[in-house]
């Protein structure tokens, strides 16, 4: 069946990330074209889905819609940060200032309001994993710390650098002005 050849795609070797989405169209949109940008993304349409699939083989990134038939991806995402280190990626039509901000709140790395393009999603899909691949502990800003490029990357003493998402910076932009 086509459907089921669209959610997962053939990347074996790249970390698998999940995508919870009830809407086919969008799902199939966004497991097969973040493929051309080396990454691999298995769609699943519900909470139980995923946990299913999580289950049998854990990943460190989600991808989640708040509005999902049954349990809402807000739930979905309070079990997954409950349960370990995974990273959660809001993908979602809902795209006021307080659902955003309920989104951050409930355990989002990154939220992104659809229509998505499948670009900005591998990109942020991209710096989420790169965080992941600096270790688990918090990035805290400090004098060994600098922020670099029009304040979109942090940099430390050896050169390390951290590419910020939006809402990152924006937070940034917002501690140091208060």
């Amino acid at each position: 069946m086509v459907a089921d050849a669209l959610t997962r795609n053939s990347l074996p070797d790249e970390p698998l990330s999940y995508l919870v989405d009830d809407g086919e169209d969008f799902r199939e949109e966004i497991v097969f074209g973040p493929a051309a940008f080396g990454l691999n993304v298995r769609g699943v349409e519900s909470a139980a889905a995923l946990y299913r699939a999580y289950a049998a083989k854990p990943s460190k990134i989600v991808i989640l819609d708040i509005g999902l038939d049954g349990e809402d991806g807000l739930s979905i995402a309070s079990h997954l940060r409950a349960s370990g280190d995974v990273r959660i990626i809001m993908a979602t039509g809902r795209g006021s200032v307080e659902d955003r901000i309920s989104g951050l709140i409930n355990g989002a790395d990154a939220y992104l309001v659809k229509p998505v393009d499948v670009r900005e999603l591998a990109a942020t899909v991209e710096a989420v994993g790169a965080r992941l691949a600096m270790g688990s502990r918090p990035l805290r800003p400090s004098p060994d710390w600098d922020l670099v490029e029009g304040g979109w990357v942090l940099m430390n003493a050896v050169g390390q650098r951290l590419r910020l998402t939006t809402t990152e910076k924006r937070l940034l932009e917002r501690f140091s002005n208060v």
